[in-house]
């Protein structure tokens, strides 16, 4: 990998030459990703964390989003994840629009930007998530915020613990496909079953018999991750019981998760 020039990276931010430094970073994207390596553009946040104010990350932010692209998008994100209390509304307003591009790559970065804003002011944005995100019509979006509550739980910090699982409860009816990739297996099983354990298996077994499908496909699937099949005498009790679902995908997924288990077996 190259790496840039971290002299000619600090020139550019100290002239307010935010549109050039772009330019220059978007040189060194790889032939495989449409955008830089993570290294090289965490080495541009971090220059620009270390080198400008507040006032000055908002407008380095404003411009990076201006012009459009999955590089300077992303790295927007995380700039404006810096700078919430300057203008909580607009924040809020730009992180969705990223949220919501049509780039995978990109919606990682928000999803990133919005843990962040959760580390930083927790009980401010949960409810910005609760009261926006989780009911948006895109499914992008609502995605978003099982990713971002994930990487959140790793603090482990029990005062966020409630409003957590209250996001997750509306997640867990979510029926798009996208959404349903990365709850149960990924958010939950390998990342609050791992990081709120307690909790979540208590929250399991009133997911567990819930008359709304989706929430019993997505019990299925939290089983199926590493640390979901840490608990395979409550799982299999859990996924035997599927096997006769009314539901076909509640079956099938309960059927998916306890081949995968005989096979590591």
């Amino acid at each position: 990998m190259i790496k840039l020039d971290v002299n000619i990276v600090k020139s550019l931010i100290g002239n307010g030459s935010f549109y050039q430094l772009i330019d220059y970073l978007e040189t060194f994207k790889r032939a495989s990703r449409i955008t830089p390596s993570s290294t090289n553009k965490q080495c541009v946040l971090n220059t620009m964390n270390s080198l400008l104010d507040d006032k000055e990350i908002m407008d380095a932010a404003d411009c990076f989003f201006s012009v459009g692209s999955p590089t300077s998008l992303e790295l927007s994100a995380h700039l404006y994840s810096k700078v919430y209390l300057l203008n909580r509304r607009k924040v809020n307003r730009k992180l969705l629009n990223i949220a919501d591009h049509e780039n995978w790559e990109v919606r990682e970065w928000a999803a990133g930007a919005c843990a962040s804003v959760l580390k930083s002011h927790f009980f401010d944005y949960i409810e910005v998530l609760e009261t926006d995100w989780v009911k948006s019509d895109s499914e992008n979006i609502r995605r978003t915020v099982a990713v971002a509550l994930k990487y959140v739980s790793k603090d482990k910090k029990k005062a966020y613990k409630d409003k957590i699982f209250k996001a997750i409860d509306v997640l867990m009816r979510d029926n798009s496909s996208y959404v349903k990739k990365n709850l149960g297996a990924f958010a939950i099983g390998d990342g609050l079953l791992k990081y709120y354990p307690e909790t979540t298996i208590k929250k399991i077994n009133e997911w567990a018999f819930s008359e709304n499908e989706q929430v019993r496909w997505n019990v299925a699937k939290i089983f199926s991750s590493a640390e979901g099949m840490k608990y395979q005498e409550m799982g299999k009790n859990i996924l035997y019981s599927y096997l006769d679902d009314e539901n076909d995908k509640v079956r099938r997924a309960a059927k998916s998760t306890l081949k995968k288990w005989e096979e590591i077996e």
